[in-house]
């Protein structure tokens, strides 16, 4: 995990239904583009992880780091 500026594992966005189950991804300071058919949950993965979601979605991860601090333990002020 060293050198990632962002690490998700077993991450989980459930509202009434579940969204987005059990994925995980390292991505380093390279472009990347996050791909996938329509309505896969590309954009509420994005928005999740950036802290843009509805208080209606919960997200939960076994680990989520960003540039090393552990997100899923920061205050959302913090963030």
């Amino acid at each position: 995990m060293p050198n990632n500026l962002l690490h998700a594992e077993g991450l989980t966005i459930r509202s009434y239904t579940l969204l987005v189950d059990n994925i995980g991804f390292s991505i380093g300071s390279e472009r990347v583009a996050l791909v996938g058919e329509s309505g896969s949950g590309k954009s509420l993965t994005a928005r999740s992880l950036m802290g843009l979601r509805s208080p209606a979605l919960h997200l939960q991860a076994k680990q989520l780091q960003v540039a090393g601090e552990d997100e899923l333990t920061l205050e959302p002020a913090a963030r």
